[in-house]
């Protein structure tokens, strides 16, 4: 037995040198054990420049989202600046009441004011509680957001729309496009003059407002000017029609190949209903169309 254990006797160099491990076992557990509350009580890393001007520009964000108090308000009274305080930006502010100044002055639903492109559906859903419609005087100008107050002032007298060229249109406030719009609906459509102010009025370039602000100023002759000649104008025969003669009446060459084209595959427009199926990119000229001249189909 003794010479069994005498393999497992140790000198005393052994025994030192198996306390000094255990010693530095043990002291090794014990940093692990405090090494973190020395690392909590170090000293954060400085963040750069960069991303502190990040964070603080988040932070004025939020407290500026945080300033919008929201109250009952009439989107017909307000200003630019009225709708800057309501969350939006300056830009979108000027558009919107450009946008208004299109349709007249005033909204007319609150579904006319969430049609302006830059109000999201949820920026409408938040407004829509505190919107109170109530029509307000408006004026022939805009109310003058920066961006196109500095237009030159329009002064109207009395003209005649039947002799008015593409400049006059334009001295009246009409864009270049919407000048030769008017022209070519005049002389293509009507067969070369305007007979009354509804005709105008139809006129799918002139809107309520440009028109309720011209309309005064209008002069037409009182006598009609070859009236059997436009009898004849009137008459159309959409079946036997040319590529040249749906572009004389307005159409866009496009316009006019698909309408040909439409008509090789249907065989023949047997009623008003055909004309209504064409895919076309001028659905105002086709009312027009329609409103304007006898279609015979025979």
């Amino acid at each position: 037995m003794r010479d069994f254990f005498q393999h497992f006797s140790v000198n005393r160099s052994q025994r030192v040198a198996f306390l000094l491990l255990c010693f530095l076992v043990v002291v090794g557990l014990l940093g692990l054990e405090f090494m973190p509350n020395f690392s909590a009580e170090s000293k954060p890393a400085e963040l750069p420049d960069e991303v502190k001007s990040y964070l603080a520009q988040t932070e004025s964000l939020d407290e500026k989202t945080t300033e919008i108090q929201l109250e009952k308000f009439n989107p017909n009274a307000l200003d630019a600046e009225g709708f800057q305080r309501l969350g939006f930006s300056k830009k979108q502010a000027e558009i919107i009441v450009k946008y208004r100044f299109s349709l007249g002055g005033n909204f007319q639903s609150a579904e006319e004011f969430a049609n302006c492109f830059v109000v999201s559906e949820a920026k409408f859903k938040e407004l829509l509680p505190y919107i109170e419609l109530r029509e307000v005087a408006t004026k022939s100008t805009p109310p003058s957001p920066k961006t196109f107050s500095d237009k030159k002032s329009i002064k109207i007298s009395n003209f005649n729309p039947n002799t008015l060229d593409q400049k006059g249109w334009e001295q009246l406030g009409f864009s270049e496009k919407q000048a030769q719009a008017i022209i070519k609906y005049r002389d293509k459509i009507l067969g070369g003059e305007f007979e009354n102010l509804q005709q105008i009025k139809d006129c799918y370039v002139i809107n309520d407002f440009k028109f309720n602000q011209i309309k005064d100023f209008i002069t037409l002759p009182k006598t009609k000017s070859a009236p059997q000649k436009k009898q004849q104008n009137m008459i159309l025969y959409p079946n036997e029609m040319t590529l040249k003669d749906w572009l004389k009446i307005g159409f866009s060459e496009a316009d006019a190949k698909n309408i040909l084209k439409f008509r090789g595959f249907m065989g023949k427009f047997k009623s008003v209903a055909d004309l209504e199926k064409l895919k076309i990119d001028n659905i105002e000229l086709l009312t027009q169309l329609k409103n304007q001249y006898i279609l015979k189909f025979d």
